[in-house]
């Protein structure tokens, strides 16, 4: 693989200006769409090993960082700055009790060792009286292969376990 100096940079013409409230910059790369014949079987591949999943967009641009805190636009690719993201951005962890959680608060998945490996946002939270719990859907890119909605704990293995719920909303005392 081709190392850029530089590569997603602040002095990278092709990185976009992205920093956290606390004028810290995220290092993050804009990366080519990939042919709609790969990514038809690429997702089609994905599916068979998570058939509950549902692809919802076929873009590679950006990863689960840059859809979580990016709108979108970019792969954010250094876990230090999805670190100073939730510093600066004021995310705050919530209990885990599904309850207390709304559409829009992001979920950190972890490996073992605990670094942070994948987040998702949350896009549906629908109580199930039958068995007095909750099916908490997420919506998540996947490395460069698509979006998807998930239920919160079904996503392939190498993206972790989830870990906690944070979220940027005023939360009263």
């Amino acid at each position: 693989m081709n190392h850029i100096i530089g590569h997603g940079t602040a002095n990278d013409p092709q990185a976009l200006k992205l920093e956290t409230r606390g004028k810290r910059w995220i290092k993050n790369v804009l990366r080519p769409e990939t042919s709609p014949a790969l990514m038809t079987e690429i997702i089609e591949d994905i599916l068979q090993g998570c058939p509950d999943a549902r692809n919802v967009s076929a873009s590679s641009i950006y990863n689960c960082f840059g859809l979580a805190f990016a709108a979108r636009r970019s792969a954010i690719v250094d876990e230090d700055d999805v670190h100073a993201i939730l510093q600066d951005d004021g995310y705050r962890r919530l209990p885990w009790d599904p309850s207390t959680w709304l559409p829009g608060d992001v979920v950190i998945y972890r490996m073992g060792s605990g670094e942070i490996a994948h987040v998702g946002v949350i896009s549906q939270i629908v109580p199930d009286t039958a068995t007095a719990s909750f099916k908490v859907v997420v919506r998540s890119a996947w490395g460069s292969t698509g979006e998807y909605d998930h239920v919160i704990d079904h996503i392939p293995a190498l993206l972790g376990k989830p870990t906690e719920v944070v979220s940027q909303r005023f939360l009263a005392p």
